[in-house]
């Protein structure tokens, strides 16, 4: 949690109120000591390993990255894939 309420048992209220919404993984309002919050929760994106360069997982990775999803790493033996440029994730090469 960052910043304060101004009052110490309000602030650790709302810490363990929001420690219990992000361990369910979706943002809510709640009510608290009779003050509402919003608490917005935000998960790091899910990962998408591919292993195998089939035809299938071309689009696949495209798919993904459109979706923001994190990819890699990507085990692949050919010169073609892969495909997006833009991935955040280092591909190894084979030698």
């Amino acid at each position: 949690m960052d910043g304060s309420t101004g009052d110490g048992d309000l602030d650790r209220s709302v810490a363990a109120t929001g420690k219990e919404i992000v361990e369910a993984g979706k943002s809510t309002g709640r009510r608290v000591d009779d003050h509402r919050f919003f608490f917005d929760v935000f998960l790091p994106p899910p990962w998408l390993l591919v292993f195998g360069a089939g035809d299938d997982a071309i689009p696949l990775v495209e798919i993904a990255a459109q979706a923001s999803w994190t990819i890699g790493p990507v085990s692949c033996p050919c010169v073609v894939f892969p495909t997006p440029s833009d991935s955040s994730t280092p591909v190894p090469t084979t030698t």
